[in-house]
């Protein structure tokens, strides 16, 4: 969705984060295809920066996270992730972007477009992943209290593990941009459905199988919970005290009884 959103505090028209063309190099030179003799199934129009040299098919935007098709490879992307979620947005510079990433500013600039368009690139990537693992998790057969348990205790345990002690990355960009950048609302809202989602499909499970007799609207439980896990990971940044943050999960979880 194309919006106006706000960086550094000046109001300007944001691009969907798969259009990665650089904000800051020269004018785009397009490669046009003959007007007079043009096929009937004519590929797509290709984009040429007139400081990298290097052609960017528009078809590929949406896999450049990945790493399929940037000539820089996954593992710096993956860098930068880590510096947004330890950072934060507005405390991670260009600079600390570059070197932890291993690459020139102009290749960031070329390859992602901009610091915003590669934080909601690196949004894109947590959902993703973080995602796929708490779906796998709730959708595993047998017990959807066991599942229920293992999802808050291993939240307990990823965040005393983490030195940094950083959080959800999701639940911090929420926390930091959400109100001022649409762009960020709108991810962490299709987050958050996602994952309440989850948790109610897992609730409907539990209580077609007889497991969960007692949960009478799992939608508000499902939401309940969802909000719970983020309410722990963000107790977690400011104490390290087991004991406090396992009375969350005793409590929390009591609901299913």
């Amino acid at each position: 969705m194309v919006g106006l959103v706000p960086r550094c505090g000046i109001y300007h028209q944001s691009i969907p984060s798969f259009y990665i063309i650089s904000l800051l190099a020269p004018p785009l030179l397009p490669y046009r295809v003959s007007e007079t003799k043009k096929p009937a199934s004519a590929p797509p129009p290709l984009f040429l920066t007139v400081r990298s040299k290097k052609s960017i098919n528009l078809t590929e935007k949406k896999d450049r996270w990945r790493g399929t098709k940037s000539s820089i490879g996954t593992r710096p992307f993956i860098r930068a992730m880590e510096v947004f979620w330890s950072r934060g947005y507005n405390a991670a510079s260009i600079e600390d972007l570059v070197r932890h990433m291993r690459i020139n500013r102009q290749s960031l600039y070329d390859t992602f477009g901009d610091k915003h368009a590669l934080y909601l690139l690196a949004l894109d990537r947590y959902c993703e992943v973080e995602g796929r693992r708490m779906f796998e998790l709730l959708e595993r057969p047998g017990s959807v209290k066991k599942s229920l348990r293992q999802l808050f205790e291993g939240a307990v345990e990823k965040a005393l593990c983490d030195e940094q002690r950083r959080g959800c990355f999701m639940g911090n960009a929420m926390s930091e941009l959400s109100g001022r950048c649409k762009e960020t609302a709108a991810r962490t809202c299709s987050n958050m459905a996602s994952m309440q989602e989850a948790l109610y499909r897992a609730l409907l499970r539990g209580k077609r199988e007889g497991e969960l007799k007692g949960v009478r609207d799992p939608r508000a439980v499902a939401r309940f919970l969802f909000s719970s896990v983020q309410g722990l990971l963000l107790m977690a940044k400011a104490t390290q005290d087991r004991k406090a943050l396992n009375d969350v999960v005793k409590v929390t979880l009591s609901v299913l009884d």
